[in-house]
């Protein structure tokens, strides 16, 4: 951020807030037979409105601006429609397959507000302008002992942020994700661990709606996972 003149030093600006929303989750269930079933579920739409603070540092002197401000922003985050199918091909060995449907259509777009900083804003919304997407995978869990499983699976996941709106503070893009995990049960007792590597599909933007943003983005990310549940049923 250069305070609107090219000739004056960068200035570093953190944004700073948390939020809370409430929503719904609903699922059906149907044993086709003894070893296949069939899931639908819905996750309701929420909006997640964010308050905090803005912080500036290295500001020009004598610059109409204060080191800190109020912040605040809101985000819609999709419905979630999804479907399920399982299928139990021996006593040890089971398979499963998943699609999700996500109205990511719905955060077109973001407001920003700054307080008293607002005048280093262009703009006191941020053209989202996303896009409905999808996630598909497969899962496989094989019992090698009475207690333990061994799982894997792969995930598709399509970004819902188009080229034009683009930003590094989202920093998306299609993933395809390798998990690998070992499970542990007995009685009311589990055990998970899980490895994931993602693998993100380089972004070239080159018609980005603020040209600065044009450029060649990668991204990678490896996600370790380790769970207990207690059943008390």
């Amino acid at each position: 951020m250069a305070f609107g003149n090219p000739l004056l030093p960068d200035g570093v600006a953190n944004f700073d807030g948390d939020g809370t929303a409430v929503g719904g989750n609903v699922g059906l269930t149907w044993l086709i037979t003894n070893s296949q079933r069939l899931a639908l579920t819905y996750r309701s739409q929420f909006d997640m409105s964010y308050d905090g603070n803005f912080d500036i540092g290295n500001m020009p002197h004598g610059a109409p601006l204060s080191p800190t401000s109020d912040f605040g922003s809101k985000l819609k985050f999709p419905d979630i429609f999804g479907a399920g199918y399982g299928i139990e091909l021996t006593p040890n060995l089971s398979l499963e397959a998943d699609f999700e449907w996500l109205t990511w259509s719905r955060n077109d777009a973001q407001p920003i507000d700054i307080g008293s900083n607002n005048l280093l804003l262009s703009t006191r919304a941020i053209n989202n302008d996303w896009k409905d997407t999808f996630t598909a995978g497969l899962s496989a869990e094989y019992r090698f002992m009475p207690d333990w499983a061994l799982r894997t699976g792969y995930e598709f996941l399509q970004s819902p942020i188009p080229d034009r709106t683009f930003a590094p503070v989202f920093c998306d893009t299609d993933t395809h994700v390798l998990t690998l995990g070992l499970g542990w049960h007995h009685g009311c007792h589990a055990v998970s661990a899980a490895y994931a590597f993602n693998l993100y599909k380089d972004r070239n933007i080159t018609d980005n709606q603020s040209p600065f943003l044009n450029g060649d983005y990668s991204f990678s990310a490896d996600l370790i996972s380790l769970s207990y549940v207690y059943t008390f049923l």
